[in-house]
């Protein structure tokens, strides 16, 4: 049995990869063949630091990781992993596309590091010829996943090589991971709803949550939790299913379900002021109320015609029986992550 899932599976990813010099490839960006600046890309970059050491690497000869690319179907690649490695050649370099001198505007001067004491102060301009060449000539390994493999395997190679790293959250690979898959559904579905005033008001996260785009996982997984069936997955691993089936869905009514997500904070910001997710009984539910009340009233909202007063009676009843139900009581610090979601959507199911 997983022989066979293990040689279905491969069926759907195709690659090769061979060496190629760092000249060669600021050529191909030069020239259009590489596309290395998709906007999933443009959420994160290296400091200055990371640059020096990466530059200072080549300059040492230390070999350099592989990166990953996508060949699409006219040809050309887009880059999947490795953007921080080209993208520091091309501002080193000063090669950048006349369309994209904004990106790379800033030169980049390097700093003394312990084995090379010297580079302080150089750039491409003083550097020695002989290592401009040797920097040129320097080969790196290229992964192409190619173009008849399955739809997805663009989206889910990014979330592999990514997921777990230090400079990004689960949330902000997904963030990459959507647009890749769906730049409308992140703009217009995700982006518009965690702007939405009465979701910020009613759910307010810190500085350092909301650069962690938690703001936008809650998002996320109001919708997950309304649309997604589960199969019995960790939490992660669901907001990852969720992410890439709503994103792939082309019948997905993003007018209709983001107005739905306003008229339901809305509905709440009413009926709770700013209260709405504070539990009666301990400030260890809120996350879980998050889910259970927002995909409660959005499922009313879809499946009547009350009008707002109506509705906000309704959510207030069905947050005051919630105290003398079994399963949110069993909802405690203890619960594990799959037995919680269980119980959150039994609890959804049963007041919906």
């Amino acid at each position: 049995m997983l022989l066979n899932e293990v040689e279905d599976a491969k069926k759907h990813i195709s690659t090769n990869g061979y060496d190629m010099s760092i000249g060669e490839l600021i050529g191909m960006y030069k020239s259009g063949e590489l596309f290395i600046a998709p906007p999933y890309q443009r959420l994160f970059r290296w400091d200055h630091s990371r640059k020096v050491s990466f530059i200072e690497s080549l300059l040492l000869g230390i070999p350099i990781p592989s990166i990953f690319v996508y060949e699409k179907d006219d040809g050309r690649w887009e880059l999947i992993d490795g953007l921080q490695r080209i993208s520091t050649l091309i501002q080193f370099m000063q090669e950048a596309k006349s369309d994209e001198q904004e990106s790379y505007k800033d030169m980049l001067t390097l700093d003394a590091t312990k084995h090379l004491p010297s580079l302080d102060g150089e750039s491409w301009q003083t550097l020695d010829i002989k290592l401009k060449l040797n920097i040129k000539r320097a080969r790196i390994r290229v992964e192409i996943l190619n173009s008849s493999s399955d739809k997805t395997a663009r989206y889910e190679l990014f979330q592999r090589l990514n997921t777990g790293g230090a400079n990004l959250s689960a949330q902000e690979v997904r963030n990459c991971s959507t647009i890749m898959l769906n730049n409308n559904f992140y703009e217009n579905v995700l982006m518009v709803c965690k702007e939405d005033e009465n979701f910020k008001n009613l759910f307010k996260l810190t500085p350092k949550a909301l650069s962690k785009s938690d703001d936008i996982e809650l998002v996320l997984k109001h919708f997950t939790f309304k649309y997604i069936s589960y199969q019995n997955y960790d939490a992660s691993e669901y907001l990852d299913v969720g992410n890439i089936e709503l994103a792939s869905n082309e019948t997905f009514d993003i007018k209709s379900n983001v107005e739905n997500f306003q008229r339901t904070f809305k509905i709440l910001k009413l009926a709770f002021g700013n209260d709405a997710f504070k539990d009666p009984i301990t400030s260890q539910k809120v996350k879980r109320l998050f889910d259970i009340l927002t995909v409660i009233l959005s499922k009313q909202i879809d499946s009547s015609s009350k009008s707002d007063e109506e509705l906000k009676d309704f959510i207030t009843d069905v947050k005051a029986t919630l105290s003398e139900d079994s399963d949110y009581n069993d909802l405690g610090a203890g619960v594990g992550a799959k037995s919680g979601i269980k119980l959150e959507l039994k609890i959804i199911e049963k007041h919906s």
